[in-house]
């Protein structure tokens, strides 16, 4: 008897599991999306005050809870399909993703911070309040978009989907070895398992969201005929500081999210650029605590979301103190390397603390698992073979 290596090509659940994601996206939307922007567009403004603030807490709040009956129904009856498939990781995860995208629009709709002219007709608010990433407005009016955004946006896709899919593949085929990725440290013990499994999670969940924002821009565009903000801007390989990486580069949807309901009202009420920074990143945190409660029920652990971000929105302080002491020598340092490189230790920095308190509970819950079924990758196995 031998071993011999088979591999194979797998993609047996990925028409399935793309008609399920698809149809909680648009389901979401046409039930629940659309009437409610056509409530608040017709609503004066302290009825729209009132209707979207409730509605920031009652949507997500009825998120989770439907999604706790449904894990009870699935748990008490194995055989309904329904509640099994409405509970799966990637279900629980679009479903999560829509509870805190009504929850910001709905903010927004509040506190009237949308942008100048998306309540210019019905239309353009539905436009605006459904769509993540949202349209890019110019001179109060949706800016148009061109074949070539939407050509070179699908391109974006499947470049995604290929980083994705390559990353699958290296991690669930040291899984097949029998130890969970991650668990043996890198070149020779110079680099903790730990840096290694977040910096693979880092690359994974980026591939993966910016997918998910660029198939959705390119959704947007074709139905509206509007261009629509960037997902990302390249953090991982053009970051030169931690601020640039989270400010400028990284899940822009969000960032605009959480300036637009916390970092601007505090900067208006007189709070210090630093404490305001601070507090938006601890914000980031309870949404991501939100989210990881939804989509990670068996692993999530509470307040580690929330350490992340706090981390992350401290080495930022740290960062602009040096920074602000030393511009010129940290500057002229920094000009030595080459940006990719520059941004790899960045990346590596942040490794870390992203795999204890963010990626590991997404492993644990099977995200992995969950992409195997929407993305086609390769898997490899050892079979026995006669002499």
């Amino acid at each position: 008897m031998r071993l011999s290596p088979s591999c194979t090509i797998e993609h047996s659940a990925f028409l399935s599991s793309w008609f399920r994601a698809i149809s909680i996206h648009f389901g979401t939307t046409a039930l629940v999306l659309v009437p409610l922007g056509l409530l608040l567009y017709a609503c004066n403004t302290p009825s729209r005050q009132l209707i979207g603030s409730t509605s920031a807490v009652l949507v997500p709040l009825s998120v989770q809870i439907m999604l706790s009956h449904l894990r009870q129904m699935a748990k008490s009856d194995p055989t309904n399909n329904l509640a099994s498939e409405a509970t799966a990781w990637m279900s629980a995860f679009l479903l999560s993703t829509f509870g805190f995208h009504t929850f910001f629009k709905c903010a927004a709709a509040a506190v009237e911070s949308y942008p100048n002219g998306a309540d210019r007709d019905v239309t353009t608010w539905l436009a605006w309040y459904t769509s993540l990433p949202e349209p890019i407005f110019a001179r109060g009016k949706m800016k148009k978009v061109v074949r070539k955004e939407i050509f070179w946006r699908a391109l974006m896709c499947i470049k995604s989907m290929a980083g994705v899919s390559i990353l699958l593949t290296i991690m669930l085929d040291i899984q097949e070895r029998g130890k969970p990725f991650g668990t043996e440290p890198l070149l020779l013990g110079l680099l903790p398992a730990s840096i290694l499994n977040g910096f693979v999670g880092i690359w994974l969940l980026y591939f993966f969201t910016s997918f998910c924002l660029d198939f959705s821009a390119v959704t947007t565009s074709l139905v509206h005929g509007c261009s629509c903000q960037d997902g990302f801007r390249n953090p991982l390989l053009a970051s030169l500081s931690m601020r640039e990486c989270w400010g400028e580069r990284w899940d822009l949807p969000v960032q605009l999210f959480l300036k637009r309901t916390f970092y601007i009202p505090a900067r208006r009420a007189g709070i210090p650029s630093y404490a305001a920074g601070l507090m938006t990143f601890v914000a980031s945190g309870l949404l991501h605590e939100y989210n990881f409660f939804v989509h990670n029920p068996g692993s999530y652990e509470k307040g580690l979301a929330t350490l992340f971000f706090s981390i992350m929105g401290l080495l930022i302080i740290i960062e602009r103190l040096l920074t602000r002491l030393c511009p010129v020598c940290i500057s002229s340092r920094l000009l030595i390397f080459p940006t990719c490189i520059a941004s790899t230790c960045l990346v590596l920095l942040a490794a870390g603390p992203f795999d204890r308190f963010f990626f590991r509970s997404w492993v644990n819950s099977g995200c992995l698992e969950s992409f195997a079924e929407i993305v086609p990758h390769v898997r490899c196995r050892q079979e026995i073979l006669p002499q």
